[in-house]
């Protein structure tokens, strides 16, 4: 996600939203990776799918 698009918390907000519709499943989190904080990032990316 481009952070000059606008505001990367609420696009993927929407993204999540649409994502978890279409699989059926509300086990599914999509989350910036510009707005990820040390450690948790780290063991997030390590577990991550990209889409």
């Amino acid at each position: 996600m481009d952070p000059a698009e606008g505001n990367l918390l609420m696009r993927a907000s929407g993204l999540m939203e649409d994502t978890r519709a279409l699989f059926g499943r509300d086990d599914i989190d999509v989350f910036p990776v510009q707005l990820l904080k040390r450690p948790i990032s780290a063991s997030a990316l390590i577990d991550a799918v990209a889409l």
